[in-house]
């Protein structure tokens, strides 16, 4: 039997998925707000933040362990 494993995972941080993958999955979305490094640096000067009531969120969608889909809140 081929089963397909489907699971979603919940990501706190950009930093917790692979740029390359990301880059790989977002390249038709020309749109900054789902750059990478863009997210990442928001992180890191604290815009976004559990503090400032703007907590990242990064759901990741995968079947049999491949992403398919990533959904940013």
């Amino acid at each position: 039997m081929n089963q397909k494993i489907h699971k979603v995972e919940v990501k706190l941080s950009i930093k917790e998925i692979s740029k390359e993958i990301w880059n790989e999955l977002t390249n038709e979305i020309n749109n900054p707000f789902y750059e990478w490094t863009w997210l990442k640096n928001l992180e890191i000067s604290k815009s976004v933040s559990r503090e400032t009531g703007w907590q990242p969120l990064y759901f990741v969608a995968y079947k049999n362990e491949e992403i398919l889909v990533l959904i940013v809140l």
